[in-house]
């Protein structure tokens, strides 16, 4: 089934835990809730299989700008390449943000889940503690890479 219902646009994730940091492209995010959201990471992902409840996360909004930096963190692995080398991303709150995205957050993991049809995957879900908004409305969607 290759049709999509919802548009929803393409964020980074990242964490940095035992002296390791982080970074996944994470398109399947939704709000639950005006604090909360969903994210749904692929089991292939080391920052998946990395996060914990009550770990915290940087969550960045992407921009179109941004596209370049999403396909270069969504095509390898943080256990294999320091997808913070480039200097693409700032500390915020203790935790990693892209500096240019539309939106960046630092949010606290309030439970990883594995439900029945994605027992592989994780569906994270976060509470959004702190956000800045960089009023760069241009976002990055899944649309733009059909």
């Amino acid at each position: 089934m290759g049709t999509r219902l919802i548009e929803h646009g393409v964020n980074i994730i990242t964490l940095d835990k035992n002296n390791q940091k982080m970074a996944m492209t994470c398109a399947w995010a939704m709000h639950v809730d005006y604090d909360k959201i969903l994210c749904l990471l692929g089991s292939q992902s080391v920052t998946g299989q990395s996060l914990n409840k009550d770990d915290y996360v940087g969550i960045s909004v992407l921009n179109k700008d941004n596209k370049a930096l999403a396909d270069y963190i969504g095509d390898c692995h943080s256990n294999l390449v320091d997808k913070f080398a480039n200097g693409d991303f700032i500390k915020f709150k203790d935790v990693y943000v892209v500096k240019k995205a539309s939106k960046y957050a630092k949010g606290k993991v309030i439970d990883v889940l594995h439900l029945e049809g994605i027992e592989e995957d994780y569906l994270v879900y976060i509470l959004i503690e702190e956000i800045i908004d960089n009023n760069n409305n241009n976002l990055l969607h899944m649309s733009d890479y059909e």
